[in-house]
Order: structure tokens, then sequence, then C-alpha cells
């Protein structure tokens, strides 16, 4: 238990920048000594502009509320089928997190849950799973970025007229995309279906679509299209506009590396060598379609959903030369 303790003050230690904001450690884990074992404990105590390290464990930290800007730092997902990403496999488990009045300019990153609400603007979700319910979004100015989300889930946009959405390198597994009325957004790089289902349904918006791969060979995997700016896009089915870099009726297993996708691996949606969303993006010099862009300078969904943080995926504890020293090799890595 002492390793496991060392390795998360070592963390919040070396990899946090000092400033006049609090970093709190949240850990419901058995013979830790956190400073919170729930995230709406965490949230409660504290302050604005504060940081929570939502540390891994099998078990939920439950449901929170959230009425002031914080920083919500998790572990990821899927780490087993990375090993050596991180030192600790599991992740950041919550059942649902709402962001109410007062949290503007959230940001959450690497956290695994249920379900999502956005009632507020400004807040950012990076690198998130959902699955089970929906990242559903009431406000204006949010960002949905490099996330991944289950057979069922999704993004929701419920509110009309809202503006400066951005919806960008997310893999939706047999989900959707819904776009309310007169609302802006940006829908752009995603991944969205399953053989047959998953759809983004633009409600006659005033939306860009742009660089997506909509993988099911349903006609209605894109609905009310509208005026819609449509471009650079990849179906399963013709219900893209000709012209304009789209391309009607791909077969997905040219596309993808593995396909049909599994739930269980995030992966998957990887581009396959020659694959038709290769170099065929709207911003040309190598700009591919789908989440995983190849490095051209813009984002990129990441395998496993680490946090853009420096992290420790190895600790080696030995024994020491006498009874005050104790040698330990920690091993860590940046995450862009």
């Amino acid at each position: 238990m002492k390793k496991s303790t060392l390795l998360t003050e070592v963390f919040v230690f070396l990899f946090f920048t000092a400033s006049f904001a609090t970093t709190w450690r949240v850990n419901n884990n058995a013979n830790i000594n956190a400073n919170f074992t729930t995230l709406q404990a965490a949230v409660t105590g504290a302050a604005t502009g504060d940081t929570l390290i939502v540390e891994p464990s099998s078990t939920s930290y439950g449901t929170a509320t959230i009425t002031k800007k914080l920083t919500i730092i998790g572990n990821g997902s899927f780490l087993s089928n990375y090993p050596g990403l991180q030192f600790n496999n599991n992740g950041s488990i919550v059942n649902s997190l709402t962001f109410q009045a007062g949290s503007q300019n959230s940001f959450i990153t690497g956290i695994s849950a249920l379900e999502i609400f956005i009632q507020t603007t400004n807040i950012t979700v990076h690198r998130c799973r959902v699955e089970g319910g929906y990242i559903i979004v009431n406000a204006s100015n949010s960002i949905v970025s490099e996330s991944w989300m289950g057979s069922g889930s999704g993004i929701y946009v419920q509110t009309n007229n809202l503006t400066n959405l951005y919806f960008q390198n997310n893999v939706i597994i047999n989900g959707l995309i819904i776009i309310t009325s007169n609302s802006l957004s940006l829908i752009e790089n995603n991944v969205v279906g399953g053989q047959a289902s998953g759809y983004i349904s633009l409600n006659n918006s005033n939306s860009v679509l742009r660089n997506n791969i909509l993988t099911s060979t349903s006609t209605s995997n894109l609905l009310d299209a509208g005026n819609a700016d449509i471009q650079n896009n990849i179906s399963g089915s013709n219900s893209l506009p000709t012209g304009n870099g789209n391309q009607n009726s791909v077969s997905m297993s040219n596309v993808f590396v593995t396909w049909p996708f599994s739930g269980t691996n995030d992966s998957h949606p990887q581009l396959k060598a020659g694959s038709p969303a290769i170099d065929a993006g709207f911003y040309g010099n190598g700009d591919d379609i789908g989440a995983y862009n190849d490095g051209t300078n813009r984002p990129s969904y990441v395998p496993a959903l680490i946090p853009p943080f420096p992290t420790i995926y190895a600790l080696s504890v030995g024994g020491g030369g006498n009874n005050t020293t104790l040698d330990v090799t920690i091993s860590t890595r940046s995450n862009n």
C-alpha cells in the first residue's frame, strides 16, 4: 500500500505546477490516504480554479454536480489493451457529471462516465469515455473532443440556437450526434456508427460537417442536413451530397485496420494502409479523414484516452542501503 501512496504523491509533485490554485487527490481505494474519496466531496471542498486528480479505481466515484471552475483529470480508459502506458490500468469512473452555472471554463479529461450534462457555457470534455448514456449539451461554447462513446451513446444537443459547438476527433460506436435547429456547430474528424446503426442528425442546423466517417450502410446515417456545409466525408451508404471531396458507398473493410468494430477496443477505427481516408481530408497537406489524424499538427484521437499530461508508466522500488533510504526508479512519458 505504501507503494501506491508513493506513486500518486510523486505524480502530483512532479507534474502539476505550483500556483495559487490547489491540486487535490481523489481516491477511494482501501488504505490510501487521499484528500477525498468521492468526486462530489472533492468538488464541494475545492475552490474555483483548483485541479482534482481522480486516481484509478475499480469502484465508481459517484455522481457530481459542478458549480465552480475546475480541472478534473482521470487516468484514461482501455488501458489493459495498451500495456505499459500507465502504472495502474484501472480507469477513473464516475456515474454522471453535471456542469451547472458557475462552472464555466471547466476542463475534464481522462474520465469514464455513464453520462455528462453540459448546462453552462465554455465546458470542455476531452479524452473521456461515455457509455450507457449521452453527453447532453444545453449551452453554447461547448467542446467534446478526442473522446469515445459506446453503443447507444453519443452527443445530444437538446437546446435550439446554440453557437460555437465543437465536436472533433471522437469515436462513437453504434451511437449518434444530434444537433438542434439553428445551432452552429463544427463536426469534424469523427467516426460515427457501426455496421448497421449510428447516425448524425443535423436538424437543418447551421453546421459544418467535414472529415467524418459514417460507417453505417443505412441511407439514414445522415439526417436533415439542410444547408449544412458538408465536405470531405466518407459514408458506408449514399447519404452524402456529391462533390466537395465526399465519398459515398465506401466499404469500411477498405477503410479501417479492423472491421467490424468491437466495443472493447478503442483502437479499431485506425486507418489501414491504402485507406481511402488517407490524405483525403479537407485541409490538404496529408490531412486524413477520421478520428485518427496523421500528425499534420492537427488534433488526433489518442488510444487509451490518456490525458495530455506527463504520467508515470512504471515504478520500481528496491532495497535501500540502510534503514533510512529506499531506492525508487520512476519511468515517465509525455502524452500530447
